[in-house]
């Protein structure tokens, strides 16, 4: 019976002995430690769950009222499952784009942002892929044009 126990308890240690989700992750794996990521600038990076990052942190600075931030993602891997979120300084989610599985390229045309410090989220919850992302800044102005979408 202890033979059986002893074996029931390591094949359970063996199941789970893969990396946490962001043992590998590196200091980008919290919100503290957001890489900074200016806009108009391509920054290529990659989340993999396996693997133990499957979380990626980015910041960026708004300057100006009156603007709204436009994102574009390309994924190496378009079967990843990921979720990519807009957060605030206070660590509140203003807007969440989930990954269509198969779709390279995806984003959002324009979510307002006020000025301050901004932060974006990439997670995976399955898979592993390269991506390429780039925000750039719009108007929000009323009475604009309205913005083109990615």
């Amino acid at each position: 019976m202890k033979a059986i126990a002893t074996l029931t308890f390591v094949s359970l240690l063996a199941l789970g002995c893969g990396p946490a989700m962001n043992a590998e992750s590196g200091e980008d794996q919290k919100r503290a430690g957001a890489l900074s990521a200016p806009l108009s600038t391509l920054h290529h990076d990659r989340v993999d769950r396996s693997a133990g990052d499957a979380t990626d942190w980015k910041t960026f600075t708004v300057s100006a009222e009156g603007t709204a931030v436009k994102l574009a993602i390309w994924w190496d891997s378009p079967e990843v499952d990921a979720t990519v979120s807009l957060v605030d300084v206070f660590g509140a989610t203003h807007h969440t784009l989930q990954h269509q599985r198969g779709v390279r390229q995806e984003g959002w045309a324009a979510v307002p942002v006020s000025a301050g410090a901004w932060f974006l989220r990439v997670e995976a919850s399955g898979g592993a892929s390269v991506y390429t992302l780039e925000w750039s800044l719009v108007s929000s102005a009323p009475g604009g044009a309205p913005p083109r979408p990615f």
